[in-house]
């Protein structure tokens, strides 16, 4: 019972979005990764312009962790120093949520012909065309993933302990964070983290509160992949990775008495739970990057005393 109604919906649901986000990244690195380098080696000279690169990289590369690992390289072969780098983690947490407003929207009964036209493009000669195909093609699959996923919300609402989930939100944001942080490190995926958080605020099986934690939990998830990708590197590589962490665990513990604002504020804007989770991610994303960017410098010279480096020019 419990493998049929819940663990085969789930693991093929998520397997179907984590595959359409891949293909989907895949796409976007053929058709616009050599510009990402481009942007990001030359035009992240001040903490600003490198958020608005930052920014503008992962909502071309649909992930911020690819934008990170790409950062990571080039300040390991010193095209772009440590200090560079911040503006740009920071904006990396902005473009992150572009996706995650996207798959908000109601249109999952479009994933199928998303998928299909994907498909047909794939098979055309032009690279450029297979290119386009496989990030149609995997955005489709994004929306079908989210839709098997959602196969698992009769099982959840049969259980006992769901009838409590209401008052998850204001005792268990802790608790929250930690299963957002955990799953996250395991799928190595924030947005595939936070899509399970919308469909279950959507099924009413968890409080928006709730939704919103783990949401908070999943940026701090998503360091993991820096910090594996950071370990062959050089200092300033380390660097980059140690200030993702510092920056995404210090931003989400300072937010935590601020969640029941937030609820309500996108309570207010929106009667979609779906799209009071994305809101939620984008305005927390939004706020702690913009709060941040005046203080880079100190920001810098914590990280250079926490790894024990000097500064660079």
């Amino acid at each position: 019972m419990v493998m049929k109604d819940l663990v085969i919906p789930l693991a093929a649901g998520l397997a179907i979005f984590l595959f359409g986000m891949q293909v989907m990244r895949i796409g976007f690195e053929h058709l616009f990764l050599e510009k990402a380098k481009k942007i990001l080696g030359t035009l992240t000279r001040t903490p600003v312009t490198g958020l608005v690169s930052g920014t503008v990289a992962t909502a071309i590369l649909q992930s911020s962790s690819a934008v990170l690992l790409l950062v990571i390289g080039l300040t390991h072969a010193r095209i772009m120093t440590f200090r560079q780098t911040i503006g740009v983690i920071l904006g990396a947490n902005i473009g992150t949520v572009v996706t995650t407003e996207l798959l908000a929207i109601s249109v999952h009964q479009l994933g199928v012909y998303f998928f299909i036209l994907g498909a047909v493009l794939f098979l055309c000669p032009r690279t450029a065309l297979r290119a386009s195909g496989m990030v149609t093609g995997g955005f489709g699959l994004l929306f079908l993933g989210m839709e098997t996923m959602q196969g698992i919300a009769p099982f959840l609402e049969s259980l006992s302990w769901m009838e409590n989930a209401s008052q998850w939100g204001q005792k268990g944001i802790l608790s929250g964070i930690g299963f957002g942080l955990l799953l996250t490190a395991v799928i190595q995926s924030s947005t595939a983290t936070t899509a399970i958080a919308m469909n279950l605020t959507y099924e009413q099986l968890i409080s928006l509160p709730l939704a919103i934690a783990i949401v908070l939990g999943s940026n701090i998830g998503t360091c993991v992949t820096a910090l594996l990708g950071s370990m062959a590197t050089n200092l300033a590589g380390r660097q980059v990775a140690v200030a993702h962490v510092l920056l995404n665990v210090l931003g989400v513990f300072l937010f935590i008495p601020f969640i029941p604002l937030l609820t309500v504020i996108v309570e207010q804007l929106t009667s979609n739970p779906m799209l009071q989770v994305a809101h939620a991610q984008t305005i927390f994303n939004v706020l702690c990057s913009l709060l941040a960017l005046p203080f880079t410098k100190a920001f810098e010279r914590m990280v250079l005393f926490v790894t024990r480096g000097s500064a660079q020019a």
